[in-house]
């Protein structure tokens, strides 16, 4: 496959759980800049660009070399805008003034401890398996759906014997650009993962989240946070 991509990071100023949450640092460091220093390790080398409806977040992004060109529409800044919507209206942006990137690669910037190896292996993994459209990231639910039971039921065993499960993690998006446009999803039926542990897994979305992750970072200043197992390759979907 041709080496041509893109990252795209969507990163909304308002939050319903967690207001400001991309700017406010995390032991010293914001998740702008966490996520500037993972795609920078993952030594890809793709533009960078910046889709979001704050200001002082654009000018965040600017000043790491990012491309932010423009301020997200209303429609597309609210709590029930899809992630969706907002890329492929970054991907029409792009587009008025560059190529067509062959992968696009969303990069959600609440994932503050996401490998940079993770983002690496999802374009490695797309280019050695050409039957391949996306790969995501993924994390291993322990606890399967057949073990989990509604309040009002009586806790009598579902199922036994069970394999863990994957569960998606927003670490990582890698998709090709053409099976984006032509399916409007992320998740096309050729599918592959690359996983990380419950560290690199963390997903900052409400106050209970953030307290995890600052405890998490304090336990390094250099920010490399010790705990996760790497990424693994080990299952596609084809």
């Amino acid at each position: 496959m041709s080496d041509t991509g893109l990252f795209i990071v969507p990163a909304r100023g308002g939050s319903k759980r967690l207001p400001g949450k991309h700017m406010i640092p995390l032991n010293g460091t914001t998740l702008i800049e966490r996520t500037a220093r993972c795609l920078t390790e993952s030594a890809l080398g793709f533009p960078v660009l910046l889709t979001t409806d704050a200001p002082d977040i654009r000018s965040a992004g600017k000043a790491l070399g990012w491309n932010a060109p423009f301020l997200r529409p209303a429609e597309l800044a609210s709590d029930s805008a899809s992630t969706l919507d907002t890329i492929l209206h970054a991907l029409d942006v792009h587009e008025t003034g560059a190529a067509t990137p062959d992968v696009t690669v969303v990069i959600q910037a609440t994932s503050p401890f996401r490998p940079a190896q993770a983002v690496a292996d999802a374009i490695r993994l797309l280019r050695q398996d050409g039957t391949l459209d996306a790969v995501v990231g993924m994390r291993r639910n322990t606890v399967p759906a057949a073990y989990h039971y509604p309040e009002t039921a009586n806790l009598t065993a579902l199922n036994t014997g069970l394999e863990p499960v994957l569960v998606p993690n927003g670490t990582v998006y890698a998709i090709r650009t053409e099976v984006l446009r032509r399916d409007g999803t992320l998740f096309p039926e050729r599918l592959g993962a690359v996983i990380t542990d419950w560290v690199g897994s963390i997903d900052i979305d409400t106050p209970d989240d953030w307290n995890i992750a600052e405890a998490l970072a304090a336990k390094d200043l250099t920010g490399q946070v010790i705990g996760w197992a790497g990424t693994e390759l080990p299952w596609s979907k084809a």
